[in-house]
């Protein structure tokens, strides 16, 4: 690839990636479950950052009580490459919980939630904890975190151990073994894809004569998905004839005019002619309006 004439220098290993890459899920026996559920907001916060509230849930599954309860949330590694996150207040208990929290948890530095020598569980027993976080990510398209709790705890004189399993059942298979249930938690944050400049098709003529063939002013890349966008479309003598502040969603222009001296009643087609646009996209042509003529034919 380097065209030198000498192809020994270039030996770069093939990589091949197999599943989804996820780790592998580990599978042992275990007396101690826990199950991690998520909600995510889909409405941002004004501030931009989404609302996202975990639901920890541990159960014994021994016929003892367990002791030495620890939990832990490495946050700032699930959300290292592209998101920022503030926890919202301390984790809290389900009411009469026998666990204790550390406060100091901050999914960053610390990520041991809990008190372990203050926590416990009776034979058979569940808790819930919950927590909150403010999430902000930089990604241009979708983000998807995936994320799970380990956990430790002392059966009797043995030391078990646990890996979240996603929802609120940390056994939902039923054979009484929460370790061979290990699925992570997993958010998607929906986003807009990035579109380069080059990817906007605008079309120079249009004929909006009702035979479903080119009837709407359709720009690609804009209308039709959500992106924010504005445009103006003017005669030759420099009128506004038409207007939209939020033309992502709209279909496209059917050449009816909506603003300025309209002929006839209103919902009536301008005349055949040449027509100047100016429109703006969000994330296009560096900020600026993209100026240009639209022929109309009939």
């Amino acid at each position: 690839p380097d065209a030198n004439g000498t192809p020994k220098d270039n030996s770069i290993a093939t990589p091949v990636k197999l599943g989804n890459g996820l780790p592998p899920i580990p599978s042992f026996t275990t007396t101690f479950g826990i199950a991690k559920a998520a909600k995510l907001d889909t409405v941002k916060n004004a501030d931009g950052t989404y609302n996202l509230s975990y639901a920890v849930v541990v159960k014994n599954y021994s016929t003892r009580k367990l002791t030495k309860i620890q939990l832990s949330d490495s946050l700032g590694q699930v959300f290292a490459d592209s998101a920022e996150f503030v926890l919202v207040d301390k984790p809290t208990l389900s009411k009469n919980s026998k666990l204790k929290i550390d406060s100091t948890f901050n999914g960053r530095t610390i990520s041991t939630m809990l008190k372990a020598e203050s926590s416990s569980l009776a034979v058979g027993a569940s808790d819930t904890l919950t927590f909150k976080l403010r999430l902000l990510t930089a990604k241009q398209g979708d983000a998807i975190y995936a994320n799970s709790i380990s956990g430790t705890a002392k059966d009797s004189t043995t030391n078990v151990k646990d890996l979240s399993q996603a929802g609120l059942n940390a056994d939902p298979d039923g054979d009484k073994n929460p370790g061979n249930n290990n699925e992570p938690t997993v958010i998607t944050i929906k986003g807009k894809i990035a579109i380069a400049d080059s990817l906007v098709i605008i079309p120079s003529a249009f004929s909006p004569n009702g035979d479903g063939n080119g009837d709407m002013f359709v720009i690609t890349g804009i209308n039709k998905t959500d992106r924010i966008a504005e445009i103006f479309i003017y005669n030759r003598w420099g009128q506004l004839i038409y207007q939209s502040t939020d033309f992502g969603k709209e279909e496209g222009w059917d050449g009816v005019a909506t603003n300025g001296l309209l002929l006839g009643s209103k919902g009536i087609g301008v005349p055949d002619g040449t027509y100047y646009y100016a429109v703006r996209a969000e994330g296009l042509w560096e900020g600026n309006a993209k100026i240009g003529f639209i022929t109309i034919a009939r």
